[in-house]
């Protein structure tokens, strides 16, 4: 892929997949581009943070896919002041939510509690519809919440 001047990149990149580039031979002046393109366009969400404005998006997306393989992988979704984490173990998920406004250390796991049930099903259906979009190999079960409370009941009961 390459970006001319004044183009941007609004894709998911990652400083591994550039690490590869590099490992293959791929010479540094031909990343560059590509590279400034995609810092360039970034903000810092500092400023936001700092000025307690709201980013100019719906959602934040992050993935995880380990050191393993195909066995521990991660999705997350942020939204307004909601944090939404999707762990994979093979055949298993587990699903964490999170206040970032009350619980900044991410200590009070809320998906037990049914009062943010229609929370915790907006931000599985962000996230499903955002890795359909980037072809990701995983999926969000359309039953996925209730799911999840009934192979984890005995943690919440």
């Amino acid at each position: 892929m390459y970006f001319e001047s004044g183009n941007f990149c609004d894709s998911f990149t990652m400083y591994s997949n550039l690490s590869t580039d590099l490992a293959k031979g791929v010479p540094l002046k031909l990343l560059m581009p590509m590279i400034l393109a995609c810092v360039l366009r970034t903000r810092s969400t500092m400023d936001a943070i700092r000025n307690q404005r709201k980013l100019p998006r719906e959602a934040i997306f992050a993935q995880y896919d380990g050191n393993t393989g195909i066995s521990n992988q991660m999705r997350c979704v942020i939204s307004d002041n909601m944090k939404l984490i999707v762990s994979y173990f093979k055949d298993e998920f587990f699903i964490e939510l999170y206040d970032l406004n009350d619980d900044v250390q991410e200590m009070n796991n809320l998906a037990f509690e049914p009062s943010y049930r229609t929370t915790i099903e907006r931000l599985l259906s962000l996230l499903s519809h955002h890795m359909q979009r980037i072809g990701d190999y995983l999926e969000i079960p359309s039953n996925a919440y209730d799911r999840f409370l009934e192979d984890y009941e005995s943690l919440y009961t």
